[in-house]
């Protein structure tokens, strides 16, 4: 059975619209790296990470037929490999207290704001890039997005998070405080 017949099949559409099966991968490996940094580095978690980094690359190299049809330009399946490969090594790395050397706070702070960035880029980003990138340079709009996005997501972990956290800590507080009575 060929992966194509496979990925056209009812079932296997419903589960991945739930399922989001081409990312899961990667949330997957995120509890893992967070399994491999509370409970140290184990033959276990190598090998489901082993198997997260192939379907990662799998799903990659998948999508860039219809990446190069619908963005007009060409994907190197060499490239993408390599920096998912690199994200991988770099998160293991993390995880496994490896890095500790280049901890600084300003880091730290980069590292904070990539939340609100990993919940919001893809739409935002997106729609920007596919009404603008037709009329200017695309790299000039890839790199504004990029600046946008970054001043964006320090303002929300800065300005909007916390106040937000505030309330709804207090508000669950409450709710606790009405189960004990």
């Amino acid at each position: 059975m060929s992966y194509l017949f496979f990925s056209e099949l009812f079932i296997i559409k419903v589960i991945n619209f739930f399922l989001f099966l081409n990312w899961s991968s990667y949330f997957i490996a995120g509890i893992i790296f967070y399994q491999i940094f509370k409970n140290g580095l184990k033959p276990k978690y190598l090998l489901l990470l082993a198997i997260c980094v192939f379907l990662s690359l799998f799903n990659a190299v998948e999508k860039i037929v219809h990446l190069e049809e619908k963005y007009n330009t060409h994907f190197s399946p060499y490239v993408i490999c390599t920096v998912i490969g690199m994200f991988y090594l770099l998160m293991l790395l993390v995880s496994n207290d490896k890095l500790t050397s280049i901890n600084s706070p300003k880091l730290l702070k980069l590292g904070v704001i990539t939340y609100p960035l990993y919940l919001i880029h893809q739409k935002i980003g997106f729609v920007i890039i596919n009404n603008l990138g037709i009329h200017y340079n695309k790299y000039v709009v890839v790199f504004s997005i990029l600046i946008l996005m970054i001043v964006l997501f320090y303002l929300i972990s800065e300005k909007f998070e916390p106040k937000v956290s505030k309330l709804l800590k207090i508000r669950l507080e409450k709710i606790n405080n009405v189960r004990k009575n």
